[in-house]
């Protein structure tokens, strides 16, 4: 039960492992509000999150024969390219790894949602125009970054006590502006959609449920990213 592609999956194996897992991001929120130490909270979730994840796309990958065969040459070079890459960088500029690193963990967990909407849409079987799913995903993918931009151009989003950084030329007002504008015509469009569908008796309950949940996690977690 529960094993097998997404599509194949029980719907409570979804509530469970996709939908459940949001619970968890306010429980380090309020790690965060109650001062805990910034080492143990990355610390818990490196031992809870990031090792198993981690360690679970490696072996996934990695033992998949068919992949290799396919990917062989890519595999082996990010093997070595990647982890030269983060011993190199942890030597030389600690605060640029980390940097690089928050803005690609952020796509990438924008990106494994996308996905699994796509894969509720095509559960539903149902015909969704292409502005649909434009919608959809373009909310997703600029979720996280109104709060985090403003942040990021005022230098006061925090990964412990390390300040992110963003290129010199990003430092602008119109930075934030132009991803709030985004955000303001992305998140009413989406919301009238889902009503409009609603009404109309083809909602797709699951994958809007998932986009309302990753939208209201993206979009809170960086406010607590700061040095106040």
């Amino acid at each position: 039960d529960g094993v097998g592609p997404p599509e194949e999956r029980p719907r409570r194996w979804d509530l469970a492992w996709l939908i459940g897992s949001g619970a968890v991001v306010p429980l380090g929120l309020l790690a965060v509000r109650a001062g805990v130490s910034a080492d143990w909270i990355n610390l818990a979730v490196t031992a809870l999150v990031g090792g198993p994840h981690l360690f679970s796309t490696f072996l996934l990958t990695y033992l998949d024969p068919g992949f290799r065969r396919a990917h062989g040459r890519a595999l082996a070079a990010v093997s070595i390219l990647v982890p030269s890459f983060v011993l190199a960088m942890t030597w030389w500029n600690h605060q640029v790894l980390l940097s690089v690193f928050i803005f690609a963990a952020s796509l990438h967990v924008l990106q494994q949602n996308a996905y699994l909407a796509d894969v509720y849409r095509r559960r539903a079987g149902l015909p969704e125009p292409a502005w649909s799913r434009a919608v959809d995903l373009g909310l997703l993918f600029v979720a996280f970054y109104p709060i985090a931009a403003y942040k990021l151009v005022r230098n006061d989003f925090l990964l412990g006590d390390v300040p992110i950084l963003i290129p010199g030329f990003l430092k602008m007002a119109w930075t934030y502006q132009l991803v709030w504008a985004a955000f303001l015509l992305l998140f009413p469009a989406w919301v009238a959609k889902s009503w409009i569908e609603w009404r109309r008796g083809v909602l797709n309950a699951p994958k809007t449920v998932l986009i309302g949940v990753t939208t209201a996690i993206a979009f809170l977690v960086p406010a607590a990213a700061s040095g106040a």
